[in-house]
């Protein structure tokens, strides 16, 4: 929509402005995404701090979260009012997880966009065989798909470092990082790098 594309369009516009100023100074566009996914790390720390916190709180919220849904089994309404009790009583928002995500999304579709229809990474190399950023796994047994694998795993450490123990979050983090490798190995490598950085 006209919307979304108004609020991608300054990010695109730093990016194309930014990296190659940044490759002045490192001549490898890999190592360039890398330190630009540090680098929007570092600027997002404060929002992660909050989640990873929040995160923790649940993770000691969990025993109590578990006696509530034993005993309100049968009363989803119940359940809920108790869950929103336990989270003000103990000051915890099970929302903030997804904070650190809400400035990365126009960021992520504007690198997309770049990366897509632009030539900055057309015939970049990076390390050993990856020698074009631009280029995306054609299959399941291309070796560019050793950076989606890298991904997938950086992914999965991420999440069981910082979710809580439970039944319901071990399938999510086992099911999203591969969900995501599914999406991400169609991407250009310089995408797939990027997003591994960040995770």
């Amino acid at each position: 929509t006209p919307y979304v594309g108004w609020i991608i369009k300054p990010f695109a516009i730093a990016i194309i402005w930014l990296l190659p100023r940044m490759y002045l100074a490192i001549p490898n566009y890999g190592l360039v995404i890398i330190l630009f996914a540090l680098a929007v790390k570092l600027i997002t720390m404060p929002l992660s701090m909050k989640s990873f916190k929040s995160m923790n709180a649940m993770k000691e919220l969990q025993p109590k979260m578990e006696e509530l849904k034993k005993k309100h089994k049968n009363n989803p309404q119940a359940l809920n009012q108790e869950m929103m009790k336990l989270y003000k009583t103990h000051g915890v928002n099970p929302m903030s997880g997804c904070l650190p995500m809400l400035p990365q999304m126009p960021l992520f579709f504007a690198l997309f966009s770049v990366f897509r229809s632009t030539i900055l990474l057309r015939d970049a190399p990076f390390v050993w065989f990856i020698d074009d950023l631009s280029r995306r796994a054609s299959s399941f047994t291309d070796p560019y798909i050793v950076l989606v694998v890298i991904m997938i795993g950086a992914q999965y450490i991420s999440q069981k470092l910082t979710m809580a123990s439970s039944q319901q979050n071990k399938m999510f983090m086992y099911i999203m990082p591969l969900f995501m490798g599914f999406i991400f190995y169609r991407f250009a490598a310089g995408l797939v790098l990027y997003w591994a950085c960040f995770s």
